[in-house]
């Protein structure tokens, strides 16, 4: 219920802000806002459909009863499946949802990396904002000024919030070298790529952050007691272990 609460009042906020920019460029001369929703419809997704929506809609009910300079707007609401692929997301969003004469005042998603991606770029020449829960990757944050200019990310973190703990734990222990064992379709049923993308993260955080740091990475081919006696065994006893799967 927390968490429910917790995304109701981010998209309510959300919502409100969209409001107050919409009435000071345009006067909200239609009466009308339209948000797409793209999101995966796979319940076993992070922020599937059936997670968020219920969200959006009790935002929307709170907004009209609470603020009255909204009212009399109707909020229209598009819901759209990405199945967290980037394919489904761009027709989605070129296809299914963008409209040249009424085109949507913001996108709410894609959440996945991959998916993300192409629809963050796309809307730089529709000139519409795009609100996300997802960008976990460093990516998002080196291109932000560039390729991502009307993302904003609103999630609870992100890849980059992982590296800046993890680097503050390696340098408060002095540790000068690790090893990153990981699965490449880990945690793939919540978002592809999930734990490639996190590892990337990690290796770039750490040759910018701590370049004196040496790292090595392993994709988990096998089972784990064969990697951990072949690649890191006594010769590395003393070294930080960090395993994604």
């Amino acid at each position: 219920m927390d968490a429910f609460l917790n995304l109701k009042m981010g998209v309510q906020l959300l919502m409100t802000s969209l409001i107050l920019l919409l009435g000071t460029i345009t006067c909200i001369l239609s009466k009308e806002v339209k948000i797409a929703v793209l999101l995966p419809f796979n319940e076993a997704r992070m922020f599937s459909l059936q997670k968020v929506r219920p969200a959006i809609e009790y935002a929307i009910d709170d907004v009209h009863n609470e603020t009255d300079y909204v009212k009399d707007i109707e909020f229209k609401v598009t819901y759209k499946d990405t199945n967290c692929k980037a394919p489904d997301g761009m027709k989605a969003a070129v296809m299914d949802v963008y409209d040249y004469d009424r085109p949507p005042n913001v996108f709410f998603g894609p959440v996945c990396d991959y998916t993300l991606a192409p629809v963050a770029r796309q809307v730089l020449f529709w000139n519409i904002p795009l609100i996300s829960v997802g960008a976990f990757s460093r990516d998002f944050t080196d291109y932000h000024s560039t390729e991502y200019r009307l993302l904003t990310r609103v999630g609870p973190m992100t890849f980059d919030s992982m590296c800046d703990t993890y680097l503050k734990i390696i340098k408060f222990h002095n540790w000068n070298k690790f090893i990153v064992i990981y699965d490449k379709e880990g945690q793939n049923d919540k978002m592809d790529g999930f734990c490639h993308l996190a590892t990337s993260s990690l290796h770039f955080a750490t040759t910018d952050q701590a370049p004196n740091v040496s790292q090595d990475y392993f994709k988990i081919l096998g089972d784990y007691s064969d990697i951990l006696r072949k690649e890191v065994g006594l010769n590395y006893a003393v070294i930080d272990v960090f395993i994604l799967s």
